[in-house]
């Protein structure tokens, strides 16, 4: 507010002696070209002609004044009856007042002008009139005290109401920040629908705890989800480790259970190392090495790689790809496994009498589609968008071999590429999932 009020008063100082400076040198200049004038005739003609050009110009009826007087202190010319009082004002100019006649009414009017001895005791006054100037420069001095007075006053109105305002919203922001931080991720910022500054912190704000609700909801899930399905191989390795501790055992029995225990720890060390992919790809923690890759050859590699445990299950493979090869820039070790996954849970969860697994790209402009199609039972619409969340089997699948996060770690590995999983139905029967990437990536 102080920047304010020294700012505005600045500005109006400013205006008022740039408006007086101006008609003060107008005036200033008009008088210095009168002496101009009359010096150029006294030169040529000495006294009589300076005293015939001044009483010319004293016929003029406007703002001029003149006084030619002679040694004896008697005016010969001019509009002036006698040598005014003078006030010295620096540089040889001088201020007065007079008295004027002005529509037969006598008026004290200031004067402005300068004033030369010449030879032989003549004396020579040149001025103007600046009671017109004066007013006017009262005139708008007036003009500014009141504007500068109003301007103060509706700035000081207009901040404290803006001041009010702001800090209501400020308010609102904290008791919502204090709600949130003693528990209630629910609330949100309120927004005036204004668009402005404010109301743009609010939504980035409401996103970011969206988002936060959202992580922590995940949290929740993946908590209560490992509770559900790493419980039962754990009791499983306990109980199989218990039981051989109680009964009298060979030393081959012992050698079987220890390997049958070492196949299900890896079996958990696979599960908690595809979680921790999933955690650090969606967080960004991870840091992959992005190259330009052939897509086509990325495709026919990972399917050449599944191949053996299709033929060993009855699967076979359908391929559609073009001949021409097709670069994208992704990391090919991410790239790599997740169409492994895509493929593993085809081969998984596609069971049909005449499996099939169709593997396939589609480019459209810029816009490039790996699909994995199976001609298995699907997934029911209902369950089609949470099954790309850490832990989630579908009922139908909870006796079959898993973890349920294949689909969310392609699903992190594809976004972290700036891409998209989709997952729909494949016509007429079956799953298809479909990895979308721009080709810029």
């Amino acid at each position: 507010m102080s920047i304010f009020l020294l700012s505005t008063s600045s500005l109006y100082a400013y205006l008022y002696w740039n408006t007086v400076s101006l008609i003060s040198g107008q005036t200033d200049a008009a008088i210095e070209a009168d002496i101009a004038d009359l010096s150029e005739r006294f030169q040529k003609g000495g006294i009589p002609s300076l005293a015939r050009r001044v009483a010319v110009l004293s016929r003029d009826p406007r703002l001029s004044i003149y006084l030619l007087v002679d040694p004896d202190g008697r005016p010969m010319a001019g509009n002036l009856n006698k040598i005014p009082d003078l006030q010295e004002t620096g540089d040889g100019w001088h201020e007065f007042e007079f008295l004027r006649i002005t529509n037969n009414l006598e008026e004290m009017h200031a004067a402005r002008a300068k004033s030369f001895t010449l030879p032989q005791g003549f004396y020579l006054l040149v001025g103007r009139d600046v009671e017109e100037f004066k007013k006017f420069g009262d005139v708008i001095l007036n003009a500014m005290i009141y504007g500068l007075g109003l301007t103060i006053f509706f700035g000081l109105f207009g901040g404290v109401v803006i001041s009010r305002n702001f800090t209501r919203r400020i308010d609102s922001i904290n008791r919502t920040s204090s709600d949130i931080m003693a528990g209630d991720l629910s609330r949100r910022i309120p927004l005036k629908g204004s668009g402005d500054e404010i109301d743009q912190l609010g939504m980035n704000l409401n996103l970011m705890l969206g988002r936060i609700e959202s992580l922590m909801d995940g949290m929740r899930d993946v908590t209560d989800n490992i509770a559900h399905d790493l419980r039962s191989p754990i009791n499983r390795l306990r109980n199989r480790l218990e039981v051989t501790l109680m009964k009298p055992a060979s030393s081959e029995d012992y050698k079987n259970v220890l390997q049958e225990t070492i196949a299900e720890a890896d079996e958990l060390l696979a599960v908690f190392n595809a979680l921790l992919s999933v955690a650090q790809l969606e967080a960004g923690a991870r840091d992959i090495k992005k190259e330009k890759l052939d897509v086509i050859d990325l495709i026919k590699q990972a399917v050449e790689f599944m191949e053996p445990a299709g033929e060993e299950i009855g699967v076979s493979f359908q391929l559609d790809l073009p001949d021409a090869p097709i670069l994208i820039n992704a990391a090919r070790p991410l790239m790599s496994q997740a169409l492994i996954n895509l493929i593993d849970n085809a081969l998984k969860y596609g069971h049909a009498d005449t499996p099939i697994i169709s593997v396939g790209l589609t480019k459209s402009n810029d816009i490039l589609t790996i699909y994995v199609a199976d001609n298995g039972p699907g997934i029911p619409p209902s369950d089609m968008s949470r099954v790309t969340e850490r832990f989630v089997r579908l009922d139908a699948s909870r006796n079959r071999p898993g973890s349920g996060l294949g689909l969310s770690l392609v699903s992190a590995i594809v976004q972290r590429h700036g891409g998209m999983l989709r997952l729909h139905q494949n016509f007429p029967q079956g799953l298809k999932a479909e990895i979308v990437l721009t080709l810029d990536t």
